[in-house]
């Protein structure tokens, strides 16, 4: 529908913006890139495949070029620090802001590719203004793998006194996914990336 709409407004790009939930659990300590083929093992991972390659069809019939942006783990100001179930530095630091305890569903060794709103919003106005992303996927996420652990560290060394309590894994959870953002970088020309450090208390100080 919303493709449809595009067209009848003559719309001269699209911006899906998809998910690294696409490419399923990558080996370990391999940072996945572009080429590799998709291999989702969560529902969301599905949705996102699926509206990736819908746009494709859509766009031998009506033209109009779309860039897949694959986000990376997402955090900052604008998230819902209510909702429990989106975003695992949103979830994370909320749970240690509310009562000083994190539950951690999973393994402190997952490991992730935590990018900040800012960076992201900027690779999603360069890509708007670029004509050598069209109908290309791109990964959007810094490149710096994080471990789980690393992470809740950070957190409670900005909110003392916190403590953390591991349960299950969450069904279709990935155990090691960080982008290869070469293509990011060549195609839009970011070279630098806000650190967790930074971007958690941009975080915390915009609360």
């Amino acid at each position: 529908n919303v493709y449809h709409f595009a067209k009848l407004c003559n719309a001269k790009l699209m911006i899906n913006l998809s998910s690294m939930s696409v490419y399923g659990n990558s080996i370990k300590s391999k940072f996945i890139d572009e080429k590799n083929n998709p291999k989702p093992i969560s529902v969301y991972g599905n949705s996102k495949l699926t509206a990736e390659k819908m746009l494709a069809v859509l766009f031998e019939h009506y033209r109009i070029p779309v860039v897949n942006l694959r986000l990376f783990n997402v955090y900052g100001p604008g998230q819902d620090m209510n909702n429990l179930m989106q975003g695992m530095v949103s979830i994370y630091l909320a749970q240690a802001l509310k009562n000083k305890k994190i539950l951690i569903k999973g393994s402190l060794e997952r490991v992730r590719d935590f990018i900040y709103i800012d960076d992201v919003v900027e690779c999603w106005f360069r890509a708007s203004k670029s004509n050598s992303c069209l109908n290309l996927c791109i990964n959007i996420g810094t490149g710096i793998p994080t471990k789980v652990k690393r992470l809740i560290s950070i957190i409670r060394k900005k909110i003392p006194g916190t403590k953390y309590y591991l349960s299950r894994p969450t069904k279709g959870d990935q155990n090691f996914i960080v982008g290869d953002n070469n293509l990011l970088r060549s195609k839009l020309n970011i070279k630098k990336f806000l650190s967790v450090e930074e971007g958690l208390q941009l975080f915390i100080s915009s609360l």
